[in-house]
């Protein structure tokens, strides 16, 4: 999703450089403080972030967490990209080093 939550980001409707994406997954792990099953995420502080925490190559990890309200564990990552524009990817990985996934390339625009 774009900064603004306008849309998702698509080949029509790309991210700008420095923009932040609001991206959802599943499976991150634990997170502090945990939630019981069937309750929601907390929406304000103290928000239900990731335990370990995630790094990304090129781009900043802003929140890694519950998103906030869900109650399917459902996991927002918030990253704000860098000033590259053009092609880009990022690989992004917990604590531990090892590679947890790697953003598709798209193009993003000035």
């Amino acid at each position: 999703m774009h900064q603004d939550w306008s849309g998702p980001v698509t080949g029509n409707s790309p991210p700008r450089s420095s923009e932040i994406l609001h991206v959802y997954m599943v499976g991150l792990g634990a997170v502090n403080p945990e939630i019981l099953t069937g309750f929601p995420a907390p929406s304000v502080e103290p928000f239900s972030r990731l335990a370990t925490p995630m790094v990304c190559a090129n781009w900043t990890v802003l929140y890694a967490g519950l998103a906030p309200g869900d109650t399917w564990r459902v996991y927002q990552v918030d990253l704000q990209l860098g000033p590259q524009t053009g092609q880009v990817t990022s690989t992004c990985s917990l604590d531990s080093g090892a590679t947890l996934f790697e953003m598709p390339y798209f193009t993003v625009v000035p």
